[in-house]
């Protein structure tokens, strides 16, 4: 998955996820441009979202 800035996440200017929250839903294009969802991943079982603050990519 492609990686998002704060300006664009869609829960920008909500109050932040706190550790084991549930993540709201959401979709972003993978690196071939098709539209994943988190949705999609978790009907296959449990999944860990990982972010990293200030990674230079």
């Amino acid at each position: 998955m492609r990686l998002i800035n704060a300006q664009q996440s869609p829960v920008s200017g909500t109050h932040p996820l706190k550790v084991g929250m549930k993540a709201p839903s959401f979709v972003l294009n993978d690196e071939a441009g098709a539209k994943r969802s988190l949705d999609e991943f978790t009907e296959k079982g449990l999944v860990a979202l990982v972010f990293c603050r200030s990674a230079d990519w």
